[in-house]
């Protein structure tokens, strides 16, 4: 009989926090996606990732593809990787699923991240900083700039062709604009502003541009590779993998017997197979035990790569 992954079990309250199958998507979810919940004085507090609730959705919906599902369960050399490492091959296999779709969000029609609001403010100090002002700190005295600038604000209303200008040419004036903002952004949060959640681009909205963007499959094998090589990093701290494996073989007479088989350990290799596996790449070489094709990729930017864009299917920063 045809072995298959078990199904979620449906609920009604949608809280999958606690589904046994969806440990490893919790987990990972939890800390890379926590759901912000609010900003104190002390800082943000987060709570549960909404990523698992929204996963199981698409995957009810059909909108998921699982017909890699029969090539994960046959992977005998991926079966025995996961065994040695006291993996449970469903819940790895629902974890694989839910990366490559976030991933997928990640770099497949979605919308180049725009600057949130405090690295907006940073480039402006910066800006402000390269006219290198000069400032008698002994009599609280500003001495002009090095450098002359003005600013510039076009203000246009959505619908009309015309707008007007709004020009600052002051070299007083840009200073202490300059000198406003970064005393915001070193103090902030402060009782005075607790309204403010969305200075870091956590809760904003619009915070995409109008264009669309598709990466390079490259930045989906890195997105993939970080996330998962986390996880198996984390899951391995204290314990010793098992180099070899017990294994009934059938001989060449038809008699059955038991044999001792090594086995692949590194979390690359299973990265690796896993991006061939999953279809995230068709490029066999990454299921061959023989190629370094992924740590031959994974440099420099794609080496510890973050995200280009908004996430177009998740609630994932």
């Amino acid at each position: 009989m045809e072995e298959k992954i078990p199904e979620l079990e449906k609920r009604e309250n949608g809280d999958y926090e606690n589904e046994p199958l969806l440990e490893y998507v919790v987990r990972l979810a939890n800390y890379w996606w926590p759901e912000l919940y609010e900003v104190t004085e002390e800082g943000a507090v987060y709570g549960e990732s909404s990523v698992p609730t929204q996963f199981v959705h698409y995957l009810s919906r059909g909108e998921i593809d699982t017909s890699m599902e029969t090539a994960y369960l046959e992977h005998e050399n991926v079966k025995d990787t996961l065994i040695a490492l006291d993996l449970d091959k469903y819940k790895f296999w629902y974890l694989c699923l839910m990366l490559k779709d976030v991933v997928m969000g990640f770099t497949e029609n979605t919308h180049p991240k725009a600057l949130c609001p405090r690295e907006e403010l940073k480039a402006f100090v910066q800006e402000i900083e390269n006219l290198e002002p000069k400032y008698n700190k002994d009599v609280y005295m500003f001495c002009g700039n090095k450098h002359a600038a003005e600013l510039t604000l076009q203000v246009k209303e959505e619908g009309k062709k015309k707008g007007h200008t709004f020009t600052i040419q002051s070299p007083k004036t840009l200073f202490y604009m300059g000198v406003a903002v970064h005393h915001f952004l070193n103090n902030y949060p402060k009782p005075a502003l607790p309204q403010i959640s969305d200075l870091d681009g956590s809760s904003c909205e619009n915070l995409f541009s109008n264009e669309t963007a598709t990466e390079k499959e490259i930045w989906k094998v890195a997105l993939f590779h970080k996330y998962l090589n986390w996880f198996l990093e984390e899951h391995l701290k204290g314990k010793t993998p098992s180099k070899e494996l017990e294994r009934e073989i059938t001989l060449s007479n038809g008699k059955k017997s038991m044999a001792t088989l090594k086995v692949k350990t590194s979390r690359q290799k299973l990265v690796s197979r896993m991006i061939y596996v999953m279809g995230i790449s068709e490029n066999k070489k990454y299921n061959d035990l023989k190629s370094d094709i992924l740590k031959n990729n994974l440099k420099g930017e794609y080496k510890d790569p973050e995200p280009q864009n908004e996430n177009s299917r998740y609630n994932a920063f």
